[in-house]
């Protein structure tokens, strides 16, 4: 899926696929020894366009990494996909 980079210091880019309704992130890679998830890419399903309008207007708006961190991390199911 292609992906555009975005101004985050936690989401290095998104990408959006509008026929099967999923979000792609992939996160900020941090310091070798941080044992967090940041630099993997992660697919939300069941994304609707609108959802993704919104997110993509919070990159205008305010903090795309606050706006997902609210409204998305935990409202949608998720795989890692690397």
């Amino acid at each position: 899926m292609d992906r555009v980079n975005v101004e985050s210091s936690s989401i290095k880019s998104i990408g959006y696929d509008k026929e099967k309704l999923i979000l792609e992130v992939e996160f900020v890679k941090k310091p070798k020894e941080s044992k967090n998830t940041e630099g993997s890419i992660y697919q939300y399903q069941g994304f609707t366009n609108q959802d993704y309008t919104d997110l993509f207007m919070a990159t205008v708006t305010s903090s795309i990494g606050s706006y997902f961190s609210k409204r998305i991390a935990k409202k949608f199911k998720y795989e890692r996909v690397n």
